[in-house]
């Protein structure tokens, strides 16, 4: 049996069609508390802590293919 590893912290990313719908449900509807967010010429970006994990909303940069599509 192999001993168990503890986690620090767990990370969802996500790249929505409708970044600032995303955003609001996130922030307005779940009420989770903003951690980091930025606004740059490439791309724009919120993460939220949720206590059990962080999740990170983005607009991808140009020319972006996520590693998972279709899901």
């Amino acid at each position: 049996m192999y001993p168990l590893t503890k986690t620090i912290q767990f990370r969802f990313k996500m790249y929505p069609k409708d970044f600032y719908k995303v955003r609001e449900f996130y922030e307005k509807v779940l009420g989770y508390p903003i951690v980091d967010s930025w606004d740059t010429p490439d791309d724009k970006g919120v993460m939220f802590n949720t206590e059990a994990a962080i999740i990170e909303v983005m607009t991808p940069r140009k020319n972006f293919v996520p590693p998972i599509q279709g899901v």
